[in-house]
């Protein structure tokens, strides 16, 4: 089920990765407003894909896991 949830993360930044290709390529006006809230969605996609590849593979502690008192 986690390599699910990692593969479900990598398929979103792959397509998010790829609207904005499209949308600089095709120079398509309507989408550049969107460009900000695209770029912010990948940025929180790859350190979301690095954070889980990470916990997966153990190297990182309880840090999740601890209640924030």
């Amino acid at each position: 089920m986690f390599d699910d949830i990692i593969k479900h993360e990598k398929d979103l930044l792959a397509t998010l990765q790829a609207i904005k290709e499209l949308v600089e390529e095709h120079n398509i006006f309507h989408l550049k407003g969107m460009m900000d809230q695209i770029d912010k969605l990948i940025e929180k996609s790859v350190i979301t894909v690095n954070g889980l590849e990470l916990l997966k593979k153990g190297e990182i502690d309880g840090e999740i896991n601890k209640p924030t008192t």
